[in-house]
């Protein structure tokens, strides 16, 4: 008989959501450790490979085993539907999502720019300073490839000529682009179990407390691929709580687009946009700390944290009606 735990006259069904999450950690940290103890190394082919393949669906295989193998029910209530799905709230999704950026690059100009804070670096638009960045992403993809190549003859003139506000505008239309097509399938593998299951069947603890939870489980989850390089390469252990910190303010629009477009669709197109936009902000810094002035850094955590505010102050009828949406 499952445990059911009471909250506020409602239940909590804490069998399921421990059966979810004990294959959610088991398929994705076992993969880790294969990674791991074979000494594969993190960032190549193989590893990215193992890590999309087996680490990043196992929120989706486990609801599925979950709901549809144990408990025999519908994923319907999971979000897995189109019918009823809110376009305008679609649109408002990729709205959100340009958000994030402009916030990020917000947050990187007021205290990099204005303040002169060194670890938040430099926000340059300029197309100097644009070549500048592209330079010296290709000398250290040189060094780090050990190719013997001079660049000094070959890149005597910038490379690049377009005004880079253009470049930017183009990755935003690439983020969106992507989003609706082909990071899909890889966002499913996360939404379906953390804004699938995870949030269906902890939504009675409210708006406040069930993405809290979520965003919690969502950031403790990556902690072996954070561990072995992901995201924060030079600084792993404390990149661990970095990204706890970024799936707990991001968890809440997520399950606002969720539960608004009535449809997993909605973060999936919201993390797919959130991937494929993130380096816009570091092409167009100079300088600073990777902890600190890109998406996933204290500048993009400060940044989202208003977008997640303004939900609070502005959709108040939502976050009520957070428990029967």
């Amino acid at each position: 008989m499952d445990l059911i735990l009471k909250i506020n006259k409602k239940t909590l069904n804490i069998k399921k959501i421990s059966l979810f999450l004990a294959l959610t950690f088991g398929f994705s940290w076992l993969t880790a450790l294969i990674i791991y103890m074979t000494g594969i190394e993190y960032g190549s082919v193989l590893s990215m490979v193992l890590v999309a393949v087996f680490y990043m669906p196992a929120p989706a295989l486990s609801t599925i085993i979950v709901q549809k193998w144990i408990y025999k029910e519908k994923t319907k209530s999971y979000g897995w539907i189109l019918k009823g799905l809110s376009i305008k709230w679609l649109f408002a999704t990729i709205v959100l999502s340009i958000c994030f950026v402009l916030g990020t690059i917000g947050i990187v100009y007021l205290f990099g720019n204005e303040l002169g804070i060194e670890s938040f670096g430099k926000m340059d638009f300029s197309e100097e300073g644009f070549n500048s960045k592209i330079i010296n992403i290709i000398y250290e993809s040189i060094e780090e490839s050990n190719l013997n190549i001079d660049l000094e003859s070959q890149l005597s003139e910038s490379p690049i000529t377009i005004n880079p506000i253009w470049i930017f505008l183009i990755i935003l239309v690439v983020g969106i682009v992507a989003a609706f097509t082909i990071n899909i399938p890889f966002m499913f593998g996360e939404e379906f179990g953390w804004r699938g299951l995870l949030l269906k069947e902890t939504q009675n603890l409210g708006f406040l407390k069930s993405n809290l939870f979520i965003g919690l489980i969502w950031g403790f989850w990556h902690a072996p691929i954070i561990l072995m390089g992901h995201n924060y390469p030079e600084n792993p252990i404390i990149g661990v709580g970095m990204m706890i910190l970024l799936t707990i303010v991001i968890s809440f629009p997520f399950a606002y687009s969720r539960l608004k477009t009535k449809s997993i669709l909605g973060p999936c197109i919201m993390h797919g946009m959130l991937n494929g936009t993130a380096g816009s902000v570091v092409l167009f810094t100079n300088g600073g700390n990777n902890l600190i002035c890109s998406i996933a850094g204290v500048a993009g955590i400060i940044g989202i944290t208003f977008v997640t505010l303004g939900i609070f102050l502005f959709d108040k009828k939502f976050i009520r009606e957070y428990k029967i949406l």
